[in-house]
Parts: C-alpha cells; sequence; structure tokens
C-alpha cells in the first residue's frame, strides 16, 4: 500500500486474477464461438474534468479483469479530455511496453491537471484573465504529453487510437490514426504527444499546437500540422469510431474455415425454422454483429433538458433573456445535444443488435448542495473532482452499471465484482493554486 492526494492508500494487493493474465492480450476468440469475437472500440467522449468519470471505470474494469484498457479493447476513439486519457492507456516505450498502467493514471497523474490550468497573477494581468489571449500556457500541454507519451508515435501504439482535431490551416476537422500512420508515415506519423496536446488545445483556452511529421528518410521534406481540439465539434466521437472500425474488419484477415464450420452448424441446427437460419447466417456477414462497442461517458437527468409544460391560459413571460445570463446552459446543452445526437446515430448504425453491441456507460450527474452540477471544463477545484468521483463511484455500485459490463464482457469479469471505496480516491489536499 501506498500513500496519495486521493487517500490513505493506494489499491496494490486486491486478490486480482493471476498476474500473468495482465502481461498478456486478450485472445480475440472467445471460449464459446469458432469466430473471432467482435471487434472492440472504446469511446471516450470529452469533458475536461469530466475524465476522471472514465478513469475509475476503466480502473474499475482493471481490478475485476486483471487487463489492462488496451488488452481489453482493440481500438480508442477519444475526443477532447477523452484522447489524453486515451494516448495513456495505449502509449508505449521503445521496447514495447507501456508506459501508464491504469492505477498510475489514476493515482499518480490526477493532480496534473491542476498543474496544467494553475495561472500565476501575472499571467491573468498578461491575459487579461483569458480575455485578450489564451488563459493558459501550451507549453505546459507539450509538457504532459511528454510525460504521458514520451517519444512515442502514433504508429507505435499498444492498440491502434484515433484522434479527431481542427487542422487550423484549413478549418476542417482531420481525423489522425494509428492505422493512416503506418500506412502513410511520411505525412501522417505524429509523436503521440504533439497530437494529444492539439487534441485538447481548447480555443481560447489554450494556442493550437505546431505538429511535425518525424523525418523518416534522407531528404524527406517536413510536414507540419496546427491543430486544436475539436470538442466544440466532435463533442461524442462515435460515428468516427464506426467508421474506424469498419476500416480495420475490410482489412482484417478472416478466418474461412471457422466461419464455414460456423455456418454448418447453423444449417443442421434443428431447433431452429429456416427463418431463424437465415437471420443467423446474415448475422454472420453484417457488420453491426461484428463491432462491439463500449462508450463511456457522463451527462445530466433528462428532466435537466426538458421542457416544463406550460399553461395556456397564462401568458408566457420571458426573463433574464440575455446573453450573459444564457451563456452557460446554452454552451451546457449544446454540447449535451451533441453527444445524444451521436449516440442516436450510433444507435441507429446498430440496429436491432444495439442492445447487444453497443454498451453505453453513463453517470448522469446530480446537483450539488449548492444547486450546481459538477458540469465544467476547466474548473480545478478539488470539490469538483471529488463530486465526480463520488458519483461515479455511486453508479458503479448500482445493479444497472453490473448488468451493463457483465452483458459486455461475460466471462472475463470476476465473480464477485470487487467494488471502489470512496475513501481510496477522493481528494483529501488543497488546491494546488491555493498552495502556490
Amino acid at each position: 500500500m501506498s500513500n496519495n492526494s486521493f487517500g490513505s492508500t493506494c489499491i496494490d494487493d486486491l486478490p486480482l486474477i493471476e498476474k500473468s493474465s495482465v502481461s498478456k492480450a486478450p485472445s480475440i476468440v472467445t471460449d464459446n464461438s469458432d469466430l473471432p469475437r467482435p471487434l472492440r472500440p472504446l469511446v471516450l467522449e470529452g469533458g475536461a474534468m469530466r475524465s476522471m468519470i472514465q478513469k475509475l471505470i476503466l480502473y474499475y474494469l482493471w481490478v475485476n479483469t486483471g487487463k489492462e484498457p488496451h488488452q481489453l479493447f482493440d481500438l480508442f476513439v477519444g475526443s477532447s479530455a477523452g484522447v489524453a486519457l486515451a494516448i495513456q492507456c495505449t502509449a508505449s516505450t521503445p521496447e514495447g511496453k507501456l508506459i501508464n498502467p491504469i492505477k498510475d493514471i489514476v493515482f499518480g497523474h490526477q493532480r496534473d491537471g491542476e498543474l496544467m490550468l494553475t495561472r500565476s497573477l501575472l499571467r491573468n494581468i498578461e491575459t487579461l484573465w483569458g480575455l485578450i489571449s489564451p488563459k493558459y500556457l501550451t507549453s505546459l500541454l507539450l509538457q504532459m504529453g511528454r510525460k504521458y507519451a514520451g517519444d512515442c508515435k502514433l504508429s507505435q501504439t499498444l492498440t491502434p487510437i484515433v484522434i479527431p482535431v481542427i487542422d487550423k490551416l484549413t478549418g476542417q476537422i482531420r481525423v489522425l490514426s494509428t492505422r493512416l500512420a503506418r500506412k502513410n508515415p511520411d505525412t501522417e506519423d505524429f509523436f503521440l504527444r504533439e497530437a494529444g496536446a492539439a487534441a485538447i488545445a481548447f480555443p481560447g483556452l489554450f494556442r493550437p499546437i505546431r505538429m511535425k511529421s518525424p523525418i523518416t528518410k534522407k531528404g524527406q521534406k517536413e510536414n507540419y500540422l496546427i491543430a486544436s481540439d475539436a470538442g466544440p465539434i466532435i463533442y461524442h466521437p462515435g460515428l468516427i469510431a464506426l467508421k474506424e472500425a469498419r476500416e480495420m474488419l475490410k482489412h482484417q484477415k478472416s478466418d474461412s474455415s471457422a466461419q464455414t464450420k460456423q455456418v454448418k452448424k447453423i444449417m443442421s441446427d434443428s431447433s431452429l425454422t429456416e427463418k431463424e437460419k437465415l437471420e443467423e447466417l446474415e448475422r454472420l456477414t453484417q457488420l453491426e454483429h461484428r463491432i462491439k462497442m463500449l462508450d463511456i461517458g457522463s451527462g445530466i437527468p433528462k428532466k435537466w433538458v426538458e421542457p416544463k409544460a406550460s399553461d395556456s391560459s397564462k401568458e408566457p413571460k420571458v426573463q433574464n433573456s440575455g446573453l450573459l445570463h444564457n451563456i452557460k446552459p446554452v454552451i451546457a446543452q449544446m454540447f449535451q445535444g451533441l453527444g445524444i445526437n451521436a449516440r442516436d446515430g450510433v444507435e441507429a448504425f446498430f440496429g436491432s443488435s444495439a442492445k447487444e453491441n453497443y454498451c453505453r456507460l453513463q453517470v448522469l450527474l446530480t446537483k450539488e448542495k449548492d444547486g450546481t452540477y459538477p458540469f465544467v471544463l476547466d474548473d480545478i477545484n478539488p470539490r469538483v473532482t471529488n463530486a465526480l468521483i463520488s458519483q461515479t463511484i455511486d453508479y458503479t455500485n448500482t445493479p444497472e452499471f453490473e448488468t451493463a459490463i457483465r452483458n459486455f464482457f461475460g466471462n472475463e469479469l470476476r465473480t464477485p465484482l470487487i467494488p471502489l471505496k470512496k475513501e481510496d480516491f477522493l481528494i483529501k489536499t488543497k488546491p494546488i493554486k491555493a498552495r502556490l
């Protein structure tokens, strides 16, 4: 056990699955099927400090499977802060070893956000508190990126990753990925530390990142990309994940002998009607049955965004309709809407198989005692982080959560599940800003 800023102890000695299983990637074939298991993309939406929700859920999965995130999933797709977490989960050393175990991400890196978002009085004056120039130092983004990813490039990740950014020269979305970096190393193989910094360089908070593709051969022309956070446009990257998963499946070698065996098994099953046999055969070829997506994010209860029923007998009154009064709820509902639309698109792709192949783990944030949601962009107050921690752990203790992860991971999960304890994670120190 070791001390940490979250609480008194760090969970080091849990009775997990045998340690030898942690170092091995999961088998692509399940125990109860002759066919490869579906491709597993992990979708990590944006949300700045709310990435703590995703970290805790991935930590929970590690505790209850003994496997690091890169061993549980075949693809990481993030947006904004979700990219930073994805990079930490898949960046490797030159020897091909994981740089950031999930335990270090949760217990060792959490205060990094505070360090990155802490400003001096001089910085506030120089930027007029962010009104005339970006509030925070871009150099700190790159510093954190080097800590998380070292010199790892997109082509060297342990699990493929997809990073959407905004190309500042064209104003268009540009998608960086491991697949493209391996296919076109001269123009696409950027350092993860730079790609990750660009992915969280939110306009107005940080300057865009100038990225340079590594020189791979003599006489190669330097390739630059100036990019920033695509989160304001792609808050939820689920559809990008589906597109990349489809591309991966196109290039995946199929095991024709296993597929033939499965066809014969279906056709000889006397318990199935002819119609059911055709449906099962169709499932073997449809892409929506070959992709199984886990989506981790946050939200707010629906009642917060649903309009109240109006009394038609009374004349409606509109108060406080000015921009300044409404800017925060407008922005919050805009991002909420982007996420809802993207998730609806994902469910439409899966169609009737959505319940089986699309798992959405969503912490519906509730109001704190002061009447506000911990629904923040750059608030580094430990009180807000602790609210996120507390509400996330409460969610992992619900029957709904257990049912969802058991349906997704099956016998990869231990029985019974080991719960997380709030006291091991809650921050018990003062804000970094107050200690400077």
